[in-house]
């Protein structure tokens, strides 16, 4: 089954591995998407955002139900939040907005 990039909507490559596969799409420089894959349940989704020359993260864990969100380098500090959350992917600067909110309210 093909899997498409929620952001830019172009198919994801994947990368199989034994337990796992990994799909991931970086067709643009204003985005990264990932996600984690075992048998059809999807397990945890990463993504950056870029607006200028700020770089948000998120990560989803949907196994243990929580997501964290970052800026800057990826062992920047991360702010947790016990729930996972659908964000509207739709809007590059819907998102990065969103984001944003989470690390200012956190």
């Amino acid at each position: 089954m093909d899997r498409f990039c929620p952001i830019c909507n172009k198919k994801l490559t994947v990368q199989l591995m034994i337990q796992y596969n990994d799909y991931f799409c970086n067709a643009a420089k204003d985005h990264h998407f990932s996600e984690r894959v075992v048998g059809e349940e999807r397990k945890m989704v990463k993504f950056r955002v870029s607006s200028g020359k700020q770089r948000l993260y998120c990560k989803f864990d949907y196994g243990n139900g929580y997501s964290e969100i970052w800026e800057g380098a990826e062992n920047a500090n991360r702010v947790r939040v016990e729930q996972v959350f659908e964000p509207n992917y739709s809007s590059v600067e819907g998102l990065v907005s969103k984001l944003r909110t989470y690390l200012v309210f956190s």
